[in-house]
């Protein structure tokens, strides 16, 4: 019922993308976080932020802020603009995606699994800071 009050009944991939903006932007959320775990086809490791403008990269900033449970990529955070998550749709004061690691890294899949408590206490705290200081 969800996909047909925000998005028609659309269940693909574009259409989750889709809705989860649409819902926060509908919902007029001040903040927006995805939160994934990449993949790749070699040992990569590491986690990192992702925002789309600048209002958001003080919030990137703090999620990781405290982060320990893998690795933290230099490139953190970076902009980009290509995501449909943050894309122009998702009207969010502030907006990001964070990559808690790598799953196809043995030793991040790891931490990742058995922290998950931690990894959520992590981001509640780095949220919190960013709430704090605004």
């Amino acid at each position: 019922s969800n996909f047909e009050k925000y998005l028609g009944g659309t269940a693909t991939k574009a259409g989750a993308i889709n809705f989860r903006s649409k819902m926060a932007s509908t919902l007029k959320a001040d903040y927006f976080i995805s939160i994934h775990c990449d993949g790749w086809t070699d040992f990569s490791k590491g986690a990192h932020t992702i925002y789309n403008d600048e209002t958001s990269k003080q919030l990137a900033i703090d999620l990781l802020d405290n982060y320990d449970i893998t690795n933290i990529l230099p490139k953190s955070p970076h902009k980009r603009s290509d995501l449909g998550v943050l894309g122009s749709s998702n009207k969010s004061k502030k907006k990001v995606l964070i990559e808690l690691g790598y799953l196809t890294s043995p030793i991040d899949a790891k931490n990742i699994v058995t922290n998950k408590n931690k990894i959520a206490t992590l981001l509640v705290n780095g949220l919190t800071k960013n709430i704090n200081n605004a």
